[in-house]
């Protein structure tokens, strides 16, 4: 008898185990949740000042939105790790047809997964 009342023993303590852990999952489910929605707000706030930025560049410098792409394109060559900022390898966008860098996963422009395509050389 004491070996199955033992055995009954270690199922509570697994439970227990368990139980225990489905808590801090829970714990860090939550924390990762506020995480997530405070990043949300942040790209809320960060996107409400690039949209003030580009009005009121475009309002007083006449810059065009094809400017505005070819700049943002420029500095996503210069800062990508491990590219070549003299002559980044570029490749053309199968749906929007813009220029963007070869080890772009997807446009920076249309979204487009840009996997399999070669360089334009």
């Amino acid at each position: 008898m004491p070996d199955l009342l033992s055995f009954f023993g270690q199922d509570e303590d697994r439970s227990r185990d368990a139980v225990h852990e489905g808590k801090r999952a829970m714990d860090k489910v939550r924390e990762l949740d506020l995480e997530v929605r405070e990043l949300r707000k942040e790209v809320k706030r960060v996107q409400s000042a690039f949209h003030a930025l580009w009005d009121l560049t475009a309002e007083s410098m006449g810059a065009t939105e094809d400017q505005l792409r070819d700049k943002m394109a420029e500095i996503d060559e210069r800062e990508a790790d491990g590219v070549n900022l003299l002559a980044p390898e570029l490749v053309s966008c199968p749906s929007c047809n813009r220029k963007v860098l070869l080890d772009r996963k997807t446009c920076i422009y249309c979204g487009v997964a840009l996997r399999g395509i070669k360089g334009d050389a």
